[in-house]
């Protein structure tokens, strides 16, 4: 039984050796008992955090499971790693196989064959420091790109783009000095692979709503023509000169005047972000969260987890939901297709008539665009039964809040989503 807190301090690395060490352990007994479970409170950061380690037992010829639980299980007889817990009660008695618990904060004493991990900073990276300290297996280059969007999944990341607390250390240390990766920081446009595509395909595929208006190839094509910026159109932002960059950026702002309801700050459309340079499957840290979201409200977990963590074989097939996703979510917010449901009392609650949307990226949008209140909530009602995707009602209500609601309105989760019935 052991208990420690990995944050940026002088026991950090005696703290990642021992967090290594137990993870080694437990990725044994997995092998041995021929099968390893990873349990995850429902948060875009959890998952990510819990696919990293997915991925790592299928390479070890594990058989792993993974699975979104609002509670733990009330017994650990398999090989098990908790993500996202903050609260654990377990007896000696509980507990007869090894478990490791990942947390930002764990009330509860570890007991038995047991380690609980507390980490200052996003468990995305905390989760590859321990990987990079060990010879568990070798560190593929998409595990930092996991772990860093694991990062912008988390707190600690800001608007800008500067990293803080351990991810400082992990993105400006471990990452960057890895030769491999060829990371590159990327200030001005936050597009997805800017480095690798053209302007207007890499718009086409942005979940972003900054670039609604310009989201089809033909029309950005056609504006960046009618504007001058035409030397644009074969081009990707990591070539463009300052004087275009802030020629590009004053002629979207523009656009966007028309479509926002509150003043668009620079933050929201430009600052730092780390992109990979270097030939892998997995570039941008930004577009795999956001891919995450959107597979988890189009197609459900199980069909995320294949995408995600096959990222060699099924993975290059996201620029196709991608696209698909911003053509949906652009039709939703410029012809205004959601409204607001006023006979709901326990929060601002809006809902769009269509089914299988990407729930989460348009609820985004609609924040930033002022379109919705900051703790608005996007939804799908149907026969007054509310459909909320889990992942974007925690974004919205904070931490913790799914399982709260449910207990409170006696709603049914099904591992996606919350499903609730209103008056």
């Amino acid at each position: 039984m052991l208990k420690l807190k990995i944050e940026k301090s002088e026991n950090l690395e005696k703290q990642q050796t021992l967090f290594s060490s137990n993870l080694s352990k437990l990725f044994q007994e997995s092998k041995d008992n021929g099968i390893l479970r990873i349990i995850l409170y429902p948060s875009l950061e959890n998952i990510i955090s819990g696919l990293i380690l997915f991925n790592v037992a299928l390479n070890l010829n594990i058989k792993p499971s993974i699975s979104i639980k609002l509670n733990v299980p009330q017994k650990i007889n398999e090989p098990t790693i908790l993500i996202g817990y903050s609260s654990l009660n377990y007896k000696a008695s509980d507990v007869s196989s090894a478990l490791i618990s990942l947390a930002h904060e764990i009330n509860g004493i570890p007991v038995g064959n047991s380690t609980f991990i507390e980490i200052n900073g996003s468990i995305g990276s905390g989760i590859y420091l321990a990987l990079k300290g060990s010879d568990i297996i070798n560190v593929r280059p998409e595990y930092a790109i996991l772990s860093m969007a694991s990062s912008y999944a988390s707190k600690y990341v800001d608007d800008a783009g500067k990293f803080y607390s351990l991810d400082d250390l992990v993105v400006n240390t471990v990452i960057s000095n890895d030769d491999n990766l060829k990371m590159e920081t990327i200030t001005g446009l936050k597009i997805f692979r800017p480095l690798s595509m053209n302007l207007c395909k890499s718009l086409s595929i942005t979940l972003n709503p900054i670039y609604l208006t310009l989201s089809n190839e033909d029309a950005c094509e056609k504006y960046l023509k009618e504007n001058g910026l035409e030397n644009l159109i074969n081009g990707n932002i990591g070539k463009i000169d300052d004087e275009t960059m802030k020629n590009l950026i004053i002629s979207i702002i523009s656009l966007m005047k028309k479509i926002s309801k509150k003043n668009i700050e620079p933050y929201d459309y430009a600052g730092a972000m780390e992109v990979s340079t270097s030939r892998i499957v997995m570039e941008d840290p930004r577009e795999v969260m956001y891919s995450i979201m959107l597979l988890m409200d189009t197609m459900g977990f199980g069909s995320t987890v294949g995408l995600i963590a096959d990222y060699e074989n099924e993975y290059p097939q996201i620029i196709h939901y991608l696209k698909d996703a911003v053509s949906k979510s652009s039709d939703i917010i410029l012809n205004n297709k959601f409204s607001k449901v006023n006979q709901i009392n326990f929060g601002k609650v809006y809902t769009v008539d269509e089914d299988n949307l990407p729930i989460g990226a348009i609820q985004r949008q609609l924040k930033i665009l002022g379109l919705i209140e900051k703790d608005g909530i996007l939804g799908y009602l149907n026969n007054n039964v509310l459909k909320l995707p889990v992942l974007s009602f925690e974004e919205s209500m904070g931490y913790n809040s799914a399982s709260r609601f449910i207990q409170a309105f006696k709603a049914d989760f099904d591992g996606d989503f919350i499903w609730v019935k209103i008056a």
